[in-house]
């Protein structure tokens, strides 16, 4: 009844040819293949992001990353404290020195580091830089150990009035410290007071 006109056999070639075409060159419509809802194209392998993108989303990557990172945090803990006082326990007086000035650099009234330095330094001889230390921790805190070292290292130096000081502040705060009654005694001795 109808037939088909030349206009619409030239169409209808026209569209088959363009068609084969598009699949044999690329489409240049943005909307096919590749772009159309996401990557479509299946002959493609995935792209390292893509991998990397699928590690990543699953919660034992994040966990493993969060260790990862609690870990790297975990080291940068500082614990010059508990080497200090291990150096000092092992005579190694030289390193507790640095682990006290390591401590006193961040806080310079850390009454320990202080203490440490200046029990330290007595060890090692050096009563002036350790009578120093250890009076600027008197400043902060006291107790009996503390007096009795200073009083003890002011014998040394021959500072005996000093000395028989400090003593009696730590005999008064423990009344049982034999050390405080030997060195006080000496050091009485040595300024001829036999009272």
């Amino acid at each position: 009844m109808f037939r088909k006109n030349n206009n619409q056999s030239n169409f209808n070639q026209q569209m088959n040819n363009g068609y084969n075409d598009s699949f044999q060159s690329g489409s240049s419509n943005p909307y096919f293949e590749e772009s159309f809802y996401g990557n479509t194209n299946f002959n493609n392998k995935p792209s390292k992001f893509d991998k990397l993108k699928k590690i990543f989303s699953s919660k034992i990557a994040w966990v493993i990353i969060l260790f990862v990172v609690f870990l790297a945090l975990l080291s940068t803990i500082d614990n010059s404290p508990t080497a200090m006082i291990k150096a000092y326990d092992n005579s190694e007086f030289d390193e507790a020195i640095k682990y006290s000035d390591k401590i006193l650099s961040k806080n310079p009234n850390d009454f320990n580091a202080l203490v440490y330095k200046g029990y330290s330094l007595s060890h090692l001889g050096d009563f002036e830089g350790a009578i120093a230390s250890l009076k600027q921790a008197e400043k902060i805190d006291y107790d009996v150990d503390l007096y009795v070292q200073i009083g003890y290292i002011n014998y040394e130096l021959q500072e005996y009035e000093e000395a028989v000081t400090y003593l009696d502040k730590a005999i008064e705060l423990d009344s049982r410290n034999l050390d405080a009654y030997l060195f006080k005694g000496y050091s009485l001795v040595e300024i001829q007071r036999y009272e």
